[in-house]
């Protein structure tokens, strides 16, 4: 497993002591594992990528660590729910394709005008007073490769 850097473990740390938890190896252990991939895990991925945690041990981790703004929680479209580094630990803001078939996700960084034709439609929203817009999430529904193939093969 790589573990968390230097400066991610500072952060980890620091959101973990801001929410009044510990910085124990469970939590270091998960979120070096978010931090190592490149889309979106299940409980079930954390669980088969670290099998020193029981599953117990990983929701609890989980709970705690987006209480503490380390991870961020996405509705997986197949049910299970997924999780990702908070952009306030990976620094990087992006959204999401979601297959419909396997459930799985994976990272989209849109272009530069597209976000901020988003920025400034929540910007719109927030002056209305209608709704305190804080932050925003693009999902892209439709199927990854691998399940695009197996179709294929049908």
């Amino acid at each position: 497993m790589r573990s968390l850097a230097a400066s991610g473990d500072d952060q980890l740390r620091l959101l973990l002591e801001r929410a009044g938890l510990r910085c124990n190896r469970a939590r270091r252990q998960v979120a070096g594992r978010l931090r190592s991939e490149a889309r979106p895990l299940s409980a079930e991925d954390l669980r088969l990528a670290e099998p020193s945690l029981p599953y117990s041990s990983i929701y609890r981790t989980l709970a705690a660590l987006i209480q503490a703004g380390v991870v961020r929680r996405l509705a997986g479209i197949d049910g299970n729910a997924r999780f990702e580094l908070s952009e306030a630990v990976s620094g990087e803001h992006h959204h999401h394709l979601a297959c419909a078939d396997c459930g799985a996700m994976e990272a989209l960084v849109l272009p530069a005008g597209v976000e901020t034709g988003l920025e400034q439609a929540a910007a719109a929203v927030r002056r209305s007073g209608r709704f305190a817009v804080e932050s925003h999430q693009v999902e892209l529904i439709g199927r990854c490769a691998a399940c695009t193939a197996r179709r294929r093969r049908r």
